[in-house]
């Protein structure tokens, strides 16, 4: 019995783009807060992430969560930390400028610091 082409296992026809069409993914990337303002936050976290890149920072602030979107200004490894068996994870150091951030999320933030 013969293979059956790729293109007839897939479900939905797909198109071959003649120049390359940028798009985004969401992704969750914990992290630790080191500092945190009104216009922007210092962050700590264990995955690497793109100067100028876009996130929604969501920090649990009591009583409530807050969901800020930023930008990702600066960037770079931090230091390293043990994970066990000898293995090292990096850390970077992130920071962040929030963009158009509702009322109500900075209001929370300035009542917060």
């Amino acid at each position: 019995m013969g293979e059956i082409p790729l293109e007839e296992r897939r479900r939905t026809p797909r198109i071959f783009l003649q120049e390359p069409l940028g798009g985004t993914i969401a992704t969750s990337v914990e992290t630790t807060l080191v500092d945190l303002s009104t216009t922007g936050a210092l962050l700590e976290h264990a995955h690497a992430v793109r100067i100028g890149q876009t996130y929604i920072l969501v920090v649990p602030l009591s009583p409530q969560e807050v969901r800020l979107r930023c930008r990702v200004i600066r960037t770079g490894i931090h230091h390293t930390r043990g994970r066990g068996a000898g293995e090292q994870v990096l850390l970077y150091r992130t920071g962040v400028e929030f963009l158009e951030a509702p009322a109500e999320s900075l209001q929370v933030l300035q009542e917060w610091i």
